[in-house]
């Protein structure tokens, strides 16, 4: 999933075993991300309204999901099912 846009809101349920990377470059953000705790950061900058974050859900492996996301004033939220 690639996400490019302004002034968005965004809704995505995946399922709660799915590992995937999430990307994520974005000013003025706003993220409701399910279990964000379980993410292993490897990179994750936050200055004023500017967000850059890089992570991984679960085990990295090739061909995984990946959901990249940008833009301005994005609101994005992430659930398990």
């Amino acid at each position: 999933v690639n996400i490019n846009g302004k002034y968005m809101g965004i809704d995505i349920a995946l399922p709660k075993n799915l590992d995937y990377r999430f990307k994520a470059h974005i000013q003025y953000p706003k993220l409701d991300i399910a279990d964000e705790s379980t993410f292993q950061s490897r990179n994750r900058i936050v200055d004023d309204s500017h967000l850059e974050y890089d992570a991984i859900k679960g085990k990295e492996k090739d061909g995984m999901t990946k959901i990249e996301v940008s833009g301005y004033e994005v609101s994005l939220k992430i659930s398990g099912f």
